[in-house]
């Protein structure tokens, strides 16, 4: 239930950083570029991040 709030919510975090980026482009460039770069970096995170499959702790003693 949870996966698809939080993941429309990162999406609309990295549009809405890009949109600010690109006005802060016509003001300051560096910050701008760098606003960018910092959505980009988001936006493959978000594609490439694959959640590690969960590790099953056993107790087995060894005799």
């Amino acid at each position: 239930m949870f996966f698809g709030l939080s993941l429309i919510f990162n999406v609309l975090k990295t549009l809405s950083l890009i949109t600010i980026a690109i006005a802060w482009i016509f003001y300051r460039p560096v910050l701008g570029i760098t606003l960018i770069v910092i959505a980009v970096g988001l936006l493959y995170f978000l594609k490439y991040a694959k959640p590690q499959p969960a590790v099953r702790k056993t107790s087995r003693r060894s005799a």
